[in-house]
């Protein structure tokens, strides 16, 4: 890695003009004509469902633990089990890296509680070519960016896009992982939410489906 990762948190503690490191954030963001790209829970594949001592071939079987824990409280998901091989998840990271190491927009990185130290030693082996990348912590198997002094979600929401409204962004390039469609047609995992509370703060929320895994062409069938 390259670039130099921020935390948000530090981009919010000041006022712009007494803030050295958001003015110079800012100024990036507006030479690139306002727009990021954002990464949501990147690696989470590999980090929490492949099984990392089974061979190459190795297919998804634990999906169902980790989104069922983020979805208790509505109980639709217990069931669920994508069956991928492992190299088209791979080949899904070679996308990403290859995106990450072409691009030079500034990026925002949304990494869940517990993840950040394999996270960033993963990122620490990609060239970035952004100069600028800032992290935003988010709760465990959760897009909901992650502030120790505010439980309320909703408001976790509205303070993500009003630091980042003040920075001058007004569009988002998403991709990440997880996103797919589930049993009632709909989308669904923590990229397509985060892109759904962005878009109803005013954040113009664009992707591209190669970028996001599963992706939208597998359906959880629950």
């Amino acid at each position: 890695m390259s670039g130099q990762l921020i935390h948000v948190s530090s981009l919010c503690r000041a006022l712009p003009a007494r803030n050295s490191e958001f003015s110079r954030v800012r100024e990036a963001i507006n030479r690139n004509q306002g727009r990021m790209m954002a990464v949501v829970h990147p690696w989470f594949s590999d980090l929490h469902i492949y099984d990392q001592e089974s061979p190459p071939s190795g297919i998804i079987r634990r999906i169902g633990k980790a989104v069922s824990e983020l979805y208790r409280e509505e109980n639709l998901y217990d069931s669920i089990r994508i069956d991928i091989p492992r190299p088209v998840y791979l080949n899904y990271c070679d996308r990403v890296r290859t995106r990450l190491e072409t691009l030079d927009w500034p990026l925002l990185i949304l990494i869940g509680r517990g993840d950040e130290a394999a996270t960033r030693a993963r990122l620490s082996s990609i060239k970035l070519r952004s100069r600028l990348a800032i992290e935003v912590p988010t709760r465990k198997n959760d897009p909901e960016p992650d502030w120790p002094d505010e439980p309320d979600s909703a408001t976790a929401w509205s303070r993500l896009t009003e630091a980042v409204s003040r920075l001058g962004v007004f569009k988002l390039w998403v991709m990440g992982e997880l996103g797919y469609v589930n049993g009632k047609q709909k989308r669904a995992g923590c990229v397509f939410g985060a892109m759904e509370l962005l878009d109803q703060r005013g954040i113009t929320v664009r992707t591209d489906p190669e970028l996001i895994f599963p992706g939208t062409d597998w359906c959880s069938g629950d």
